[in-house]
């Protein structure tokens, strides 16, 4: 049997569209790996593509993928028993609907299964796409025990324990150099790659769709592992910088210290991150400083919410003073900090937003991002948009085609202009801060690469500024008063 493995392509409808360009293909380069270590044949195709002017324009309709004609000869030349399709975001649940139909049509015959964050969490919608089985959950031993005759529709295995005993990803499965971010701005060195050192997040966080897939479960690699991978990325293709795409990397704050421990063991110099977010109440000045040591130059944390009855119904009630003092201390030893926030929780006031807006201005932080709420249809915060009739109950996954929900105060119009003005506020607001305070940016240098870093963020600084339009001015009525909350 021959099993092919497709990362799929993304389209958009309307006037205007996001180049999506193709992601490393992560959890389809684990199952191959691990099918290979069963002496199963295996194969990855990248359906997405790298380059916006690859796009596909047909009417109104733009995909950032390949066409239907490759994706048949693809077919033709590999003959394929088994496909398995990566179906990781809602939003794009019509794309691998298409997907499926384009390979049944070429052949009924070939198996279809589906899996990913979205399949998981919406089994029934992918069978009735087309998918022939689903995997929920895990696929390594799933996909595995469909190789071996598993025919049940929907297939689910126990999660695997130790995932040290999981085989490290095989990228030369794909072009591996073709994912390199190449152009990513806020990337001190480069090629850049991406890892995971562990599955799952303990947390309940009411926006959150990772439950649906890993049920509150935290599973680590090793410190040894991590390393080992961070190794032989560089020693392969020379990474020089890594970003830890982990839902929660700190979960075990001791095990955090020593993968730091085991980066200046192996002396690899590299650079990292971590995008995805890291939880600011788990560090503390010894932990910073020992990941500065170990490379660690980027730290983003997701506050979310600056009003401290909104982070109650998060779930994310953590104290927003530790954040300031983990943010102060970053800072202070020459880190650069980022904060997440999201802006329409359905029984957010004028009021609440304003407290996410001033603390994101004045808890210290370098960048903060606004992100609006899309309501997936498997979390806790779907249910009250659904309760307040606020979403079409016929259609689970109409927000997020739509770009956003109203609330019980506001039209989805006022919470994406409550965005922008957050966004212009807050460029505002630490530009002439910096102005005002240059040594807040020049704490950062400590090397001539930190400098050529300032100087590159300094210049998207102003980009930015310059792209966002008219200044919005702050309604003093509306201002949650700094000191209340920041000492």
């Amino acid at each position: 049997m021959k099993i092919l493995l497709f990362n799929p392509y993304y389209s958009f409808t309307g006037e205007t569209y996001v180049f999506y360009r193709a992601s490393v293909p992560h959890g389809l380069l684990s199952i191959a790996a691990f099918l290979q270590q069963h002496n199963i044949k295996t194969k990855i195709y990248e359906l997405g593509i790298f380059d916006e002017k690859d796009v596909i324009r047909e009417g109104d309709k733009v995909r950032c993928g390949v066409c239907d004609n490759k994706i048949r000869n693809i077919l033709y030349e590999e003959r394929p028993d088994l496909i398995g399709i990566s179906d990781m975001y809602t939003v794009f649940h019509s794309d691998y609907a298409e997907l499926i139909k384009t390979i049944k049509d070429y052949n009924p015959k070939i198996r279809i299964v589906a899996g990913g964050n979205h399949a998981s969490s919406f089994p029934e919608k992918m069978l009735e796409a087309g998918a022939d089985q689903v995997v929920v959950g895990e696929g390594e031993e799933a996909m595995l025990s469909i190789f071996l005759g598993n025919k049940n529709e929907i297939v689910t295995r126990d999660f695997i324990p130790n995932l040290d005993n999981l085989p490290l990803p095989n990228y030369r499965m794909i072009d591996f150099p073709k994912y390199f971010e190449v152009n990513n701005p806020f990337s001190m060195r480069k090629p850049v790659a991406g890892i995971h050192t562990s599955r799952g997040c303990p947390l309940n966080c009411c926006y959150c769709s990772a439950n649906g897939v890993w049920k509150g479960k935290w599973r680590p690699k090793s410190p040894k592992i991590v390393a080992l991978e961070i190794y032989s990325l560089k020693r392969e293709y020379g990474i020089q910088e890594i970003h830890f795409l982990d839902d929660n990397m700190a979960v075990d704050k001791e095990r955090l210290k020593e993968i730091c421990r085991e980066l200046i063991k192996f002396e690899l110099n590299i650079k990292w991150a971590t995008p995805n977010g890291i939880p600011y109440w788990m560090l503390d000045n010894e932990t910073l400083d020992l990941m500065k040591k170990a490379g660690c130059y980027r730290l983003t944390f997701g506050i979310e919410s600056g009003d401290p009855e909104t982070r109650k119904y998060i779930g994310k009630d953590f104290p927003l003073q530790k954040a300031v003092n983990v943010i102060r201390y970053a800072n202070k030893i020459g880190m650069w900090t980022v904060c997440t926030n999201i802006i329409g929780f359905p029984y957010e006031t004028h009021l609440k937003i304003r407290r996410t807006i001033e603390f994101a201005k004045h808890c210290e932080t370098d960048f903060a991002c606004f992100f609006t709420l899309l309501p997936h249809a498997s979390t806790r915060v779907y249910q009250d948009f659904l309760k307040e009739g606020l979403i079409d109950p016929k259609n689970a996954m109409s927000a997020l085609h739509e770009g956003g929900t109203p609330t019980v105060h506001f039209r989805k119009e006022e919470i994406k202009e409550f965005q922008r003005q957050a966004y212009n506020e807050f460029t505002e607001y630490k530009m002439w801060q910096y102005i005002k305070r240059p040594l807040l940016l020049l704490r950062k240098i400590r090397s001539f690469e930190d400098l050529r870093y300032l100087f590159r963020i300094l210049r998207m600084g102003v980009d930015i500024k310059l792209r966002q339009g008219k200044k919005i001015t702050t309604s003093k009525d509306y201002i949650y008063g700094r000191k209340q909350y920041i000492k």
